[in-house]
């Protein structure tokens, strides 16, 4: 998760989140508008979440990458 404070009360928040393999696109869709739903509802400040759908390997990828320790 990255967020960043842009207002008083205008929050943007990035998620990368593993999904079922079985998963299809549509049952994605319905997950993510009900997290969205879930986190505004929690935190009316969150006026933008993203989510992206990404597997464990590439996120560690995307890690190494930020830290500096290895290939992609």
């Amino acid at each position: 998760m990255v967020s960043a404070q842009l207002a008083p009360d205008r929050v943007v928040v990035a998620l990368s989140v593993k999904f079922e393999d079985q998963l299809t696109t549509p049952e994605i869709e319905r997950i993510v508008v009900a997290m969205e739903s879930r986190v505004r509802e929690a935190q009316p400040q969150v006026f933008v979440l993203y989510v992206k759908p990404q597997s464990l390997e590439s996120f560690a990828a995307g890690q190494r990458r930020i830290r500096g320790t290895g290939e992609s």
